[in-house]
């Protein structure tokens, strides 16, 4: 949704940076929606960069992630160093870097820009800036980087046409008694099945399979509030995680734990969240899977797993469900946001595209409202 690209969102992904005492501060000086991180290097190191509203501004923090306990389930970080950057200081400006790019790629339509990230290097001092700007010529998704004026370089592509797993399992033989198990313009089964059963391993119970893509997911997925309009559609699992590199927002962490999860036979339902944080109103997409006893929460951006009220925990207030049913990209036509919304482009209106019961904002529910 338009306000789903949120810093609150960071509360549940790294509460350890939430937490910081000069992030809280800068936060609240130049305020900001818009946020990304990085995939950890080979040390365990990420970085997350939050840019102001203004996007003049930008904090930028090195994290360590520590899995010795992911045997157990626990992933920790702590935070290394932290930057403030101001952006108008900076040796190229965004504007610069994007025409740079799309003078390279040959491309004169600014609608092909699919990306555009800052980028924050902490093996200098200061750290150093630049701009990650990726472009999509129809077939792929080409990804380059600007140091400077006159510093491009083009790295490799992203956003391959999906690959059919091996020996895959028919849909049929996973009858689709409702949509909570069905393939549609969201999710595509067939094609992530094998990944699927990888991140499960031999573990057989619903419980214990729904608990390991949890777990995966929350390893190998990134957030990416940069990707232009990934904060006004539902993207599906194959843009997701193919064109995007299992980069998204919230929403888009939900459709991938939703396919995965049917991909098993596991029922699964997205679920459209609105609350407050004092004066922010803040939008937020879960799931819920069945155990083939209780429908139980998923939210593998917040670390919550069946924990309706992790939401309300960490300071939501008046929060509210909407059940999202029933996914039809050629439902709606028209704009979204200012964005036009177009049919079988997998990139589906959060309000057209859906059927929404009860009509937004939606309505308290137990757990995560009370």
């Amino acid at each position: 949704m338009a306000d789903q690209s949120s810093t609150f969102h960071i509360l549940g992904r790294y509460p350890e940076l939430a937490q910081n005492k000069d992030f809280i501060k800068w936060l609240r000086t130049y305020g900001g929606q818009v946020w990304h991180e990085t995939q950890p290097n080979d040390d365990g190191n990420l970085t997350v960069v939050v840019q102001s509203n203004a996007r003049l501004n930008m904090f930028a923090a090195l994290l360590r992630r520590d899995i010795s306990n992911a045997d157990k389930g626990l992933i920790t970080h702590k935070v290394v160093r932290t930057a403030e950057i101001d952006l108008t200081k900076q040796g190229v400006a965004q504007t610069a870097a994007v025409a740079a790019v799309l003078n390279q790629a040959g491309i004169s339509n600014n609608n092909q820009v699919h990306a555009i990230r800052p980028v924050v290097d902490f093996r200098s001092d200061p750290p150093s800036v630049a701009w990650e700007v990726e472009v999509n010529d129809g077939n792929t998704i080409k990804k380059f980087r600007v140091d400077g004026p006159n510093k491009l370089v083009k790295l490799n592509y992203s956003g391959l046409t999906p690959v059919e797993p091996l020996n895959p399992l028919a849909d049929e033989l996973i009858p689709p008694t409702s949509d909570y198990l069905a393939s549609n313009e969201l999710h595509h089964l067939s094609t992530w099945r094998a990944t699927a059963q990888q991140m499960v391993g031999s573990v057989t119970s619903p419980t214990d399979r729904a608990a390991a893509i949890f777990f995966s997911v929350r390893q190998r997925m990134a957030y990416d509030g940069n990707i232009l309009n990934i904060d006004k559609f539902v993207w599906s699992d194959n843009l997701t995680i193919n064109w995007n590199g299992w980069k998204g927002i919230c929403d888009e962490w939900a459709v991938v734990q939703i396919t995965l999860l049917r991909s098993l036979g596991i029922p699964a339902v997205l679920k459209f969240l609105t609350w407050h944080n004092g004066t922010e109103s803040v939008a937020h997409a879960c799931l819920e899977w069945s155990d083939n006893v209780y429908w139980r929460h998923m939210d593998a951006l917040w670390n919550a797993f069946d924990n309706r009220a992790v939401y309300r925990e960490n300071g939501a207030m008046n929060v509210t469900v909407m059940d999202a049913d029933y996914p039809l990209d050629s439902r709606y036509n028209g704009l979204a946001w200012g964005a036009q919304d177009y049919p079988n482009d997998e990139k589906l209106y959060h309000y057209g595209d859906f059927l929404i019961n009860p009509a937004y904002p939606g309505n308290q529910r137990w757990g995560y409202s009370y």
